[in-house]
C-alpha cells in the first residue's frame, strides 16, 4: 500500500468521531481505507509516485470523501451528511462518475476542455467576412478580422 492522499485526523474529523487513538483500531482502520483508496485512485489518474503533499488538492479530496462514503458502508448506510451536505451513493461504486472524470484528467497525455485542429486539405482560402451589413445609414458591424481566433 502506497503512502496515504489524506489524513485520518480529517476522516475522524469529518465523521464527528474526535481525534483517534494511536494505534487504536479506529485509527488502523482509517489508515487501511485511505491507503487503499489512495492506491485506487493514483491507479485511475496513472501517478504512482503522487504523496499527500504533491497530489492535487481535489485528488486528496475526492480520497477523503470516499473514504468517508466507505467507513459508512460498513455500517450498512447508503449516505453520509456532512456540514449539512448529504452525499449518497449505490452499492459496490468506489468513485462516482465525476470523481473518476477528475482522476482520469491528471493521466499523463490527457488533455481537457475544448481544443481546435487546424487543417487544409481540399480547402479554399476565402476571405474573411468582416462586417454585418446594417438597415439605414448605420455603421457596419465588425464580425471577424481574420486572425484566425
Amino acid at each position: 500500500m502506497g503512502s496515504p492522499l489524506a489524513e485520518a485526523s480529517t476522516l475522524a474529523g469529518w465523521l464527528g468521531l474526535g481525534d483517534f487513538d494511536a494505534d487504536s483500531p479506529d485509527e488502523q482502520r482509517a489508515t487501511t481505507i485511505i491507503g487503499v483508496i489512495s492506491d485506487l485512485a493514483r491507479g485511475e489518474a496513472r501517478q504512482p509516485t503522487w504523496e499527500l503533499a504533491t497530489a492535487p488538492a481535489n485528488v486528496s479530496a475526492i480520497v477523503l470523501m470516499v473514504a468517508v462514503e466507505t467507513w459508512a458502508r460498513v455500517d450498512g448506510k447508503t449516505s453520509v451528511t456532512v456540514e449539512e451536505v448529504t452525499r449518497r451513493w449505490e452499492a459496490g461504486d468506489i468513485f462516482s462518475e465525476s470523481q473518476l472524470f477528475t482522476l482520469r484528467s491528471f493521466r499523463p497525455g490527457q488533455t481537457g476542455g475544448l481544443s481546435s485542429i487546424q487543417f487544409s486539405r481540399g480547402m479554399t482560402t476565402r476571405n474573411p467576412i468582416t462586417t454585418s451589413p446594417v438597415e439605414g445609414s448605420g455603421r457596419p458591424v465588425g464580425l471577424y478580422d481574420g486572425r484566425g481566433y
